[in-house]
């Protein structure tokens, strides 16, 4: 059955300040969804309040699975885990004193996930090689794309049906930022994930993405069928390709 991401006019933020204005997004299965926005914007935000760490104020947020309409607003950080949504977060979050191989172990986690700890981690170590051969090495020592393929396995070893991605090219050079979306696509083609990514990099964005929506100042501008409309629009032009 079809695994369905599906937010309803979801206001959130942080004590009195409002970050979040009735946003509304799908994400459907087998889909991989771009949500531009320079910083500031909320893409954080809402990647945070589709895990539970941050609870909206007011809107429907829920998961469609196996038939099922699950309420994610009621539900702790753990219990969304549990139910295949994992979130690779901006700056990583990785523990820089554990190897990568113990970084790795952390993401299997889930109960679902522990039985399939050693395919999934060979999984890993075969879709980013140079963790294989730095898997003894502590995390922080790592160079920063290798960190965020880090990120991005470790991610992947809690077995999900839906994989959140905030911001995966902050901070890379652009050779690192292609090699870590092509493998993202890679990923998602042969893991069969469906792929929310947050992004600022509208031209590396759309080489994986196969529609999106323009987040500005907390709300939803413009929602694109495809990435030709998304590539047509004047927002699109003015911030991420010059026009």
């Amino acid at each position: 059955m079809a695994n369905n991401l599906i937010a309803n006019n979801i206001s959130a933020g942080y004590g009195a300040i409002r970050v979040l204005h009735d946003v509304s997004f799908s994400l459907r299965e087998g889909e991989t969804v771009v949500l531009l926005g320079t910083n500031g914007n909320g893409k954080s935000t809402l990647m945070k309040c589709i895990m539970g760490m941050v609870k909206p104020d007011s809107g429907e947020l829920y998961l469609e699975s196996d038939g099922n309409r699950i309420d994610l607003t009621t539900k702790a950080t753990e219990k969304i885990v549990d139910m295949g949504i994992s979130l690779v977060p901006e700056g990583r979050g990785l523990f820089p004193l554990f190897t990568v191989k113990e970084n790795l172990i952390v993401g299997a986690y889930r109960k679902e996930a522990r039985k399939e700890l050693e395919k999934n981690l060979q999984f890993s170590y075969e879709a980013f090689p140079i963790l294989g051969i730095r898997k003894g090495q502590l995390a922080g020592t790592l160079s920063g794309g290798e960190q965020q393929m880090l990120a991005v396995a470790r991610g992947i070893m809690s077995n999900p049906k839906i994989l959140l991605i905030d911001e995966p090219s902050l901070g890379l050079a652009p050779v690192i930022i292609s090699l870590v979306m092509a493998k993202i696509k890679e990923l998602k083609e042969k893991y069969g994930l469906t792929v929310l990514m947050t992004e600022q990099n509208f031209n590396q964005a759309v080489k994986i993405a196969d529609r999106g929506y323009i987040i500005v100042q907390g709300k939803i501008e413009f929602e694109a069928k495809n990435i030709e409309e998304l590539s047509e629009h004047d927002l699109v032009k003015k911030f991420y390709l010059g026009g």
